[in-house]
C-alpha cells in the first residue's frame, strides 16, 4: 500500500525529453510531480491516521463498557451474598439461657467470615479492573506507536523519493545541452529552472512534514483523551464496587447486632 502512489506519478526520466526542448517548463512540470507525489502521501497519511483513530475510539469504548459491566455485575453480587448471609444469621438456633453463648459466637463467625469475603470479593473485583484497564491502555498504546511509526516510514519513503527525484532534476537542468541558444542564455535558464525546482522540492518536503506532523499529534492527543475516560470509568467503577462493599457490610452489621441484642 505504501507505494502505490508511485504507480501513478510522473518518472523524472521520462521527462528528460521536455528538459531538451525547455528547462523552465520541465522545472514546472517536475513541480507538478513532486506535488503529485506529496498529494498522494498525505492522501495515505490521511488515511492511516483515521483508521488509527477509530481503533482507538472502539478499543476505549470496549474497555470502558466492559469495566462498568464488571463493576454493575461485582456490586450486585456483593449485596445479594450479604443478603445470603444476612439469612443464614437469621436462621440460626433460637438463643435460651443454656445455647446462647453458642449461638451468639455461631452467629458472630457467620457474620464475620461473610463481612471477609465480602470486602476481599470487592478487593478482587477491583484489582481485575485495573488489570483490565492496564491491558486497554497497553493495546491503545501499541497500536498507536504502530500508526506512528507506519506514518514516519511512509513519509520517509515519499520525502527520500522528492529528494532524488529533484537531484536527478536539477543535474538534468543544469547539464550542457545543444541548443541554438547563447551559452549565456542557456546558463540563466538551467539556473532559474534548477532554483525553481528545488523550492518546489522544498516545499513539498515542507508540506509532506506538516501534515505529518499533524497526523502524529492528531493520535497523540486521542490517546491522552481516550486514556483520560478510560481513567475516569476506573474511578467509576471503584467508587459502585466499593460503595456496595460499604453498604453489604452494613446490612450484616445491623443485623447481627439485632441479632445478638
Amino acid at each position: 500500500m505504501v507505494s502505490e502512489y508511485l504507480k501513478s506519478t510522473r518518472s523524472v526520466e521520462e521527462l528528460d525529453a521536455l528538459f531538451e526542448q525547455h528547462r523552465l517548463a520541465a522545472a514546472r512540470i517536475a513541480e507538478v510531480s513532486f506535488n503529485q507525489e506529496v498529494l498522494a502521501a498525505i492522501s495515505n497519511i490521511s488515511e492511516i491516521n483515521q483508521i488509527a483513530n477509530a481503533r482507538i475510539l472502539a478499543d476505549i469504548q470496549v474497555a470502558s463498557a466492559k469495566i462498568a459491566s464488571d463493576a454493575e455485575i461485582c456490586a450486585t453480587e456483593l449485596l445479594a451474598n450479604s443478603e445470603i448471609a444476612i439469612l443464614q444469621i437469621q436462621q440460626a438456633g433460637p438463643f435460651d439461657e443454656k445455647e446462647s453463648e453458642i449461638t451468639s459466637s455461631m452467629v458472630t463467625s457467620l457474620a464475620e467470615k461473610a463481612k471477609d469475603q465480602i470486602s476481599e470479593g470487592a478487593k478482587e473485583a477491583v484489582d481485575a479492573i485495573k488489570q483490565q484497564a492496564q491491558s486497554a491502555i497497553n493495546a491503545i498504546a501499541d497500536n498507536a506507536k504502530r500508526s506512528v511509526t507506519s506514518i514516519q516510514q511512509f513519509a520517509a519513503e515519499v520525502s527520500s523519493t522528492v529528494k532524488e527525484n529533484a537531484q536527478i532534476a536539477e543535474r538534468k537542468l543544469t547539464e550542457a545541452k545543444s541548443s541554438e541558444r547563447t551559452p549565456e542564455d542557456a546558463a540563466a535558464e538551467a539556473e532559474s529552472a534548477a532554483k525553481r525546482v528545488r523550492d518546489s522540492s522544498l516545499a513539498a518536503a515542507s508540506k509532506l512534514k506538516e501534515k505529518v506532523s499533524a497526523a502524529i499529534s492528531s493520535i497523540n492527543s486521542l490517546v491522552d483523551s481516550a486514556l483520560a475516560d478510560l481513567a475516569t470509568v476506573v474511578t467509576r467503577a471503584e467508587v459502585r464496587i466499593y460503595s456496595a462493599r460499604d453498604k453489604a457490610l452494613e446490612r450484616i452489621r445491623e443485623i447481627l447486632a439485632l441479632r445478638l441484642s
